[in-house]
């Protein structure tokens, strides 16, 4: 052990140790313990008198002679028995005589709670990363302070990408940042809208809907310092409804709009007719003409092949904004809004027919098909779209009546392509 000049006598150093709040002892250049006070008392010897404790308990000795020589030793277990270990920070302060006036700092209690503290953190970790859900924890400002696996996996963004950066600067769409600020702020508030969807942009470019449950985590005083989001991605849960509704709202040979979506489309349109009382709608039925001979002659696969060539020419012969949809069999209907007139409709349907001229080729056959076409306007009191599409029925049958090929208003003449 280096001897080093000590610089305090025996009497100084045991009124010291005694006012001390902390275990120590004097100890000679031998290790014996020649006093000890009453915190070393209880730290070592439960039960025994002060007088009867001379040696260093455990395998502390060489840690002391160490912690005498080259300085503080922190952190130290000192096994006292099968059932009791001390962790113990050393140091000593050198006495004139060569003595040592050794300082202990008990750590036993901390340390238990640190291990105690570290354990429920790596299982609160493992927890966070293990889970299939997206975790993300946000601070007062949204940025990112946890970032869980799964998190990482979805966006591509390492952590050292993605913490301490604000979640809208770089994992939302635009034409959300603004709603997803707002609800932050609630949760911030502590209003707490708890269940919300959004877009996340990964870092190649995808967007990908997440169901989000937050939860805000309260200081002792009630003040929101973290919100913590829990979250789905259901991008293809989302497309596979999306798929459904279409399935349900459109025919599955042309893929227009079917009956359903038509009635509904119907109604909003005289409910829109209401607001703009100078615009009217008009409803115009078109059935073939000639298809059920082409049908009985060439198949009906061959049939289908023109009904979804006729689909695709109503669709290139009418406005963006109308609705093109078919009823069944050879029956298809136009829904044109935004009219001033009956001249808006007759302009549609004249145009519908004169394309309708041009033969189809179908498995390298050319046939061809025409139509009738009945046309009933539309204004805000036709509510019942059953009773619009009637009337339409009729005009209908008086433009087949009349040979086909041509178009009729159900309370006008008889119109044909120019």
């Amino acid at each position: 052990m280096v001897a080093i000049e000590g610089i305090l006598d025996r009497p100084q150093a045991e009124l010291l140790m005694r006012a001390l709040h902390e275990p120590a002892a004097i100890v000679g250049p031998d290790l014996v313990i020649h006093c000890v006070n009453d915190m070393a008392q209880r730290l070592f010897a439960e039960g025994q008198d002060a007088g009867q404790l001379r040696s260093l308990p455990g395998d502390l000795a060489p840690v002391v002679r160490e912690a005498l020589s080259a300085g503080p030793v922190l952190g130290h277990k000192v096994a006292l028995s099968d059932e009791r270990t001390l962790v113990l920070d050393l140091s000593g302060v050198p006495l004139k005589d060569g003595g040592f006036l050794l300082l202990m700092y008990d750590r036993t209690e901390r340390f238990a709670l640190e291990n105690q503290l570290r354990r429920q953190q790596d299982f609160a970790s493992i927890l966070l990363n293990r889970t299939g859900a997206l975790v993300v924890v946000l601070d007062r400002e949204g940025r990112i302070v946890e970032f869980n696996e799964a998190c990482q996996r979805l966006t591509g963004y390492s952590p050292d990408k993605a913490l301490g950066r604000c979640v809208w600067d770089f994992l939302l769409v635009p034409e959300e940042v603004e709603g997803v600020k707002g609800v932050f702020a609630s949760l911030i508030a502590g209003m707490f809208p708890n269940q919300y969807e959004n877009f996340w942009v990964t870092k190649d470019g995808q967007r990908r809907r997440i169901a989000w449950t937050n939860t805000a985590i309260a200081d002792r005083s009630g003040v929101v310092t973290h919100i913590v989001g829990t979250g789905f991605d259901i991008t293809e849960f989302k497309a596979r409804e999306e798929e459904l509704r279409r399935q349900a709202l459109h025919d599955p040979l042309t893929g227009l709009a079917n009956r359903a979506f038509l009635m509904e489309q119907m109604r909003l349109a005289a409910h829109r007719a209401a607001r703009e009382q100078d615009l009217r709608f008009c409803v115009m039925l078109l059935d073939l003409d000639g298809f059920k001979q082409v049908n009985d002659r060439h198949g009906h696969q061959f049939g289908d092949q023109v009904l979804v060539s006729v689909a695709n020419r109503l669709r290139e012969q009418t406005r963006k904004s109308d609705l093109v949809c078919r009823l069944g069999g050879d029956e298809f209907v136009i829904l044109a809004e935004r009219l001033h007139g009956p001249v808006g409709a007759e302009v549609v349907a004249g145009r519908v027919l004169e394309d309708l001229k041009r033969p189809f080729v179908v498995k390298s056959t050319p046939v061809r098909v025409g139509a009738s076409i009945g046309l009933a306007l539309g204004g805000p009191g036709d509510t019942e779209p059953e009773t619009l599409l009637a009337v339409a029925d009729r005009a209908m049958y008086r433009a087949k009546r009349q040979g086909g090929s041509r178009y009729a208003f159900a309370d006008r003449g008889i119109g044909t392509a120019a």
